[in-house]
This record gives structure tokens, C-alpha cells and sequence, in this order.
């Protein structure tokens, strides 16, 4: 999922113990296994927080590291951030995410480095063209021949991932391709759907900047 919403500004994030809504929220009384969890990715590594029953003390939110201690409210997701929501083993639910719309004068910023892996979603309650990501990066990378080495956007769908890449295309510009079809370019009904995130890979060939702006 992405956070499209927040609660004041744009410098404002969304506390993770009260970023989404759970009609039948299940949580455990001991560890992660069998609740209700957010995993967000951050620093390459995931950070996984889940629903503790806390006996005679209502139900909280903790890092899976350390049960029974509720996170703070400094502990946030920022528009334009993304997370998994996995569901608990104990039955089926619909989770909620609400708040103010981000104005349409802010940005997000990400810095990636030559190789990285970064988790991100549009800002904005709205579709993203897959065709036309290459504007937000500063200096987009491609290839010319396959997905590797290249720019590429990975999209968890249907249990697998659907891989796109940046294709240096010769002679007619550059463009983004899935990774089974090379060449050729992805039409503007391939769009990563309003509130979905998606990984970003950065290419080999060196570090850059994508900025997301109205």
C-alpha cells in the first residue's frame, strides 16, 4: 500500500500505530507470527511492526522486536512512503486508510543510489503512468537489450511480481518496457493503481534523484 493521505501538511506523516483501520483487527498475545502486521522497507532492510493483544491493557502496535511496548507517535510513514500490510492467519478483513489529501504544491523526494532497492508510491490518490516515471528521475538509466542494469519498477500483483525497465531504444527515443518484452513500449493503460506501492531499482550505472511534483 501508499500513503497518499496525511493528517496536516506535507511535513507532517502518519503514525503507523494509527495508519490503517481494521474492521476485525487480530492480533498475539507473544509474537509477530499470526497478527495482523506492517512491514515497511527502509535502509534495505524491513522494519516489521504488529498488533499485540496486551492483556487487561487494550491492544497495541509494537516493532516485532520488542512485544508489549506500544511505538510512539513519532514513529511515521511520510506521503509517498509505502508498506505491506500482512493479515493475520486467524481470518479474512477489509483495512481502511483515511486522512487529508496531500496539496497539490508538495513534492517527495527520494535519493537513490547506483543498485539500490526503494519502496515508494505515488504521493497523490491518483494512477501513475508507468510510460512517463522516466520524468521524475533526474538522470534516468536504461539499456539497450534486457531489464538488467537498468532503471526498473517492480509491481507485486497476483501473488508475483511484473517487472519494467527503462529500454534505450535506437533511434525512437528511450522507453519503458516490461521485462518479458523488450522493445516495446507499455501503453497508457499500464498505470501502478492510486493507493499501490511499488520497489524502484536503481541502475548500475550510478546514483540519482526521483521527485514526484505537482
Amino acid at each position: 500500500m501508499g500513503v497518499q493521505f496525511n493528517n496536516v501538511t506535507s511535513e507532517t506523516g502518519i503514525p503507523v500505530k494509527s495508519l490503517v483501520t481494521l474492521d476485525t483487527p487480530k492480533g498475539q498475545a507473544t509474537a509477530i507470527t499470526g497478527a495482523d502486521q506492517i512491514w515497511v522497507y527502509e535502509n534495505g532492510a524491513w522494519t516489521k511492526y504488529f498488533y499485540y493483544v496486551k492483556r487487561g491493557a487494550g491492544n497495541i502496535w509494537c516493532k516485532s522486536t520488542q512485544p508489549a511496548v506500544e511505538i510512539s507517535d513519532d514513529v511515521v510513514l511520510m506521503p509517498g512512503q509505502s508498506f505491506f500490510f500482512v493479515r493475520s492467519t486467524g481470518g479474512a478483513g477489509n483495512v481502511t486508510m483515511a486522512g487529508a489529501v496531500v496539496p497539490l504544491a508538495s513534492q517527495r523526494s527520494y535519493n537513490v543510489a547506483a543498485g539500490s532497492t526503494t519502496a515508494m508510491a505515488y504521493p497523490w490518490p491518483e494512477p501513475m503512468k508507468i510510460k512517463t516515471f522516466s520524468q521524475y528521475i533526474d538522470v534516468p538509466k536504461g539499456q539497450a537489450t534486457a531489464i538488467t542494469g537498468a532503471d526498473q519498477i517492480w509491481v507485486y500483483e497476483n501473488g508475483a511480481w511484473t517487472k519494467y525497465f527503462y529500454y534505450v531504444k535506437r533511434g525512437a527515443g528511450n522507453i519503458w518496457c516490461r521485462a518479458d518484452s523488450p522493445a516495446t513500449e507499455v501503453g497508457d493503460d499500464v498505470v501502478i493503481p492510486a493507493g499501490s506501492a511499488f520497489f524502484f531499482i536503481r541502475s548500475t550505472g550510478g546514483a540519482g534523484t526521483i521527485t514526484f511534483a505537482r
